[in-house]
């Protein structure tokens, strides 16, 4: 998509009119801008952070579906889960919830303390830290009720801090645009990490059966962790970028 920003006509008359102006803006006139300039997914001080949101993104789908589905399995039928009712994980998510809103709350006041990124990392190591426990123990209602929250905290400090990251990094007139991106890449992260554990959890499973194994678990689990561990790679190991002008 295109825009065109006119400019103020010139008072030399050997300069074009505003009216007449050609599209590249040289001599005065009209010029033609992009919208939303793609170009921006590849400038290295946003980079990192387009990067992050995509693999947030896929730790963050992949830990809700694997959880949900864990929690409310019979371990009577299947082996594994928590045999959760509707109404327990219905609080359960509620909690999760209030957690997430919390750790959004907090990361303005994070932010002005460590700084932005600092706080994106700490959002996400909390998130791993649970993801591991998980791979370690899975078979208490209590580590669940406990941690899931821990979860949704950290990753919500994560996801607050990186489009206000996006902003500072970003042109002054280029912030709502880079932040719109940011929203795109954090959806396509979600969409990958969908594909990707559901593709775990059907070709995973228990002999003569269509259920997905407890290792098919385990292994979404590994996946979340390791997303989260890349993304904090992307976070620390890249430098800083040049703040907007």
């Amino acid at each position: 998509m295109l825009k065109v920003e006119r400019t103020e006509p010139s008072a030399d008359p050997k300069t074009p009119s505003a009216g007449v102006g050609n599209v590249n803006g040289k001599d005065g006139g009209a010029r033609i801008s992009p919208l939303v300039d793609v170009r921006a997914l590849v400038r290295p001080q946003l980079l990192r952070w387009y990067l992050a949101a995509i693999t947030l993104g896929l730790a963050l789908i992949g830990s809700q579906t694997v959880g949900l589905t864990f929690l409310s399995a019979d371990p009577a039928k299947v082996g594994y889960g928590l045999k959760l009712p509707a109404i327990v994980l219905a609080q359960v998510l509620v909690v999760a919830g209030l957690a997430g809103g919390i750790g959004a709350l907090l990361m303005s006041r994070l932010s002005r303390a460590i700084g932005g990124t600092r706080t994106a990392i700490a959002g996400i190591f909390i998130d791993v830290v649970v993801q591991i426990i998980f791979i370690v123990q899975h078979d208490s209602v209590v580590l669940f009720v406990v941690v899931t929250p821990l979860s949704t905290l950290g990753t919500s400090l994560a996801f607050a801090a990186l489009p206000a990251m996006i902003a500072e990094h970003s042109p002054s007139d280029e912030i709502a645009m880079a932040t719109g991106m940011y929203n795109t890449t954090r959806a396509i992260g979600g969409s990958l990490g969908g594909a990707v554990f559901v593709f775990v959890l059907s070709s995973m499973t228990l002999p003569g059966t269509r259920i997905a194994s407890e290792g098919a678990y385990v292994l979404a689990w590994t996946i979340c962790a390791t997303a989260g561990v890349i993304t904090i790679g992307f976070l620390a190991l890249v430098g800083r970028g040049s703040r907007r002008k």
